[in-house]
């Protein structure tokens, strides 16, 4: 709040110059955001898959009084995933800070709809309980992918966030019609 008094609302200032190459700068073709977030899903993906903390996670998901009663501290699972996904959107914000070169408190605030529509996609549960992140990282690429085909035919943003809540309310609709066979 003091941030938007003291700025009037509007982004001031750049970003700093290492971040910017974080946003902006590449290793050979590759830039280096998407070497971050292949990295950051990798090892998401070996922490779900192989260890005892994944295990407590897929397992208060799935069913939260089974996991309590198993000796999982729910509690605590949770905080540490809210932590995570809190770690995850920071890291998120300083690469799209250094990719528009300019600091803001709402520079990601666009991408919800998105992040929402890539995690369904992906076959996670919206109600959770199931999921992984190969398909979020797949879901993550459709949605680029349809965000990039939209803005090179032409598709103003509100048509974007109608496609978006369109996508997201087909993979919920399909979700829970396969949930109930």
């Amino acid at each position: 709040g003091v941030c938007y008094v003291y700025t009037q609302g509007a982004p001031t200032g750049s970003a700093a110059p290492a971040i910017r190459a974080l946003g902006s700068g590449y290793l050979g073709p590759i830039p280096y955001s998407t070497l971050i977030w292949l990295a950051l899903a990798a090892v998401t993906l070996v922490t779900l898959r192989f260890t005892t903390l994944g295990r407590k996670v897929y397992a208060v998901g799935g069913n939260g009084q089974a996991a309590r009663l198993s000796g999982v501290s729910n509690k605590a699972v949770i905080a540490g995933a809210y932590l995570f996904s809190a770690v995850m959107a920071m890291i998120a914000g300083v690469i799209m800070s250094g990719y528009l070169n300019i600091t803001s408190l709402t520079v990601g605030g666009d991408y919800v709809n998105n992040s929402l529509a890539a995690v369904l996609i992906g076959g996670n549960a919206i109600e959770g309980g199931r999921g992984g992140i190969l398909g979020v990282v797949l879901g993550a690429f459709f949605m680029t992918f349809l965000m990039a085909i939209l803005t090179m035919i032409g598709i103003g943003e509100v048509g974007k966030l109608i496609v978006q809540g369109l996508v997201i309310f087909v993979v919920v609709a399909v979700q829970s019609m396969v949930k109930k066979d």
